[in-house]
């Protein structure tokens, strides 16, 4: 993560890349075991971000996240089946295609009190975004 500031004003970036990643289609949670099989991708994304104090109780923050999922760089892989230590119901399958995803978000924070929109092809929450990962 790269960033700067210089009065009320911060900016902040970052950049990820994965290749060959192994993930789950499904949100998975310590009660509930997976019903689908894990995938295999490639993955790279980037954020920007930005902060500006209006007043010492006070701030706006907007940001755009991007993030880009296509076939894995390694084809050989589908034979995965463990997910650590946990043995999925079926082996690994190659994501094929390309998907992107695209978000806008702002927050304006007044005190403890604070409201944040979204705007984009994708609601960026964590669980959303692993529902909507596994219906694209």
């Amino acid at each position: 993560m790269l960033g700067s500031s210089l009065g009320p004003v911060s900016v902040k970036r970052t950049y990820s890349k994965t290749r060959n990643s192994v993930v789950w289609g499904t949100g998975y949670s310590n009660v509930v075991e997976p019903t689908s099989s894990l995938t295999v991708e490639d993955t790279s994304g980037y954020m920007l971000s930005g902060l500006y104090h209006v007043t010492p109780s006070a701030t706006a923050k907007i940001g755009y996240e991007y993030t880009k999922v296509t076939a894995p760089s390694n084809a050989d892989l589908t034979e995965i089946q463990t997910y650590y230590g946990m043995t999925m119901q079926q082996p690994a399958t190659n994501a094929s295609g390309k998907s992107s995803t695209s978000t806008f978000w702002l927050r304006v924070t007044s005190g403890a009190v604070g409201r944040t929109h979204y705007i984009g092809d994708r609601v960026a929450s964590k669980d959303k975004r692993q529902a909507d990962r596994a219906s694209d």
